[in-house]
């Protein structure tokens, strides 16, 4: 029995560890129109995939983002082999298109062999955007093989900080602790670079609501004492004064470089709802 409880611990284990691990944004694109003697075979295709200097086997932004080159891998699908003359003859037609501009992609290492398969790592110029579109391009006999590629934002540079500081932002807003949320949302918007995420205009706004609340909060504590009767003059006016300051604070918090319409949005918020006093 024991022994069977150990073997369905030791399955589920590598079940996990294999569905954890995501397979790399990959392509099929057609090489060869033709193949075998006197060109009588069928079309050879080959697949590339992102990868990393190391080929490692689980990619992250990390190791994707790593160095001064992004990094592909060919591998051949069918009964062709990758080899040196492929190499010398075939591989300069292959090619990346994005926004206008054309990649190269070079051999960067020796053809290394995977199973029944061979890989070859290329490498490309870190001018390519992982964040945009792009297309994997093969100069056939009669046309070009065009098949485009989309890379998840998981592998985009600087992720791993996106989603970090988003997460601790969203984290302290959800319970209520607007000061504090306002910290992570700030680092995360002053860092231009991370503007390439779909989510980070919609941290403006959650920066702009975590200042309303923080608002809302103190007129609604100003609200309460000078409507309490038992607080004499001189405290009505020393709160009035503390509220003066931290709202002046916020205002000016709200005021910083690239988040100028936030000021006045709090100050019109303001006068539509401050107590008389």
């Amino acid at each position: 029995m024991k022994n069977i409880i150990t073997t369905l611990i030791i399955l589920s284990f590598v079940t996990v560890n294999l569905f954890s691990q995501k397979k790399p944004p990959e392509i099929t694109i057609k090489i060869s129109e033709k193949s075998g003697f006197l060109g009588m075979g069928k079309a050879r295709f080959a697949k590339i995939a992102l990868s990393s200097r190391n080929l490692d086997k689980d990619l992250s932004s990390d190791n994707v983002n790593a160095g001064p080159l992004y990094f592909f891998t060919l591998k051949d699908s069918g009964s062709w082999k990758i080899d040196e003359d492929f190499i010398a003859e075939e591989l300069p037609k292959l090619t990346i298109t994005q926004s206008g501009n054309t990649f190269s992609l070079e051999a960067a290492g020796a053809v290394l062999k995977d199973k029944e398969n061979y890989i070859l790592l290329l490498s490309c110029k870190k001018t390519l955007l992982l964040h945009q579109p792009m297309n994997f391009n093969f100069s056939l006999q009669k046309n070009v093989e065009t098949v485009a590629l989309q890379i998840p934002q998981e592998y985009w540079p600087g992720y791993k900080k996106f989603i970090q500081l988003k997460q601790e932002g969203e984290k302290a807003f959800d319970g209520k602790k607007y000061q504090e949320a306002l910290t992570p949302f700030e680092q995360l918007l002053l860092d231009r670079t991370l503007a390439i995420f779909p989510e980070y205009e919609q941290m403006y706004l959650k920066r702009l609501a975590a200042l309303q609340r923080m608002v809302d909060e103190q007129i609604q504590k100003f609200r309460e004492t000078l409507s309490d009767k038992s607080a004499n003059t001189k405290q009505k006016i020393s709160l009035t004064e503390e509220f003066i300051k931290k709202f002046t604070a916020m205002c000016e918090n709200a005021a910083k470089e690239s988040f100028q319409n936030c000021k006045q949005r709090i100050v019109l918020r303001y006068f539509l709802r401050a107590p008389k006093v």
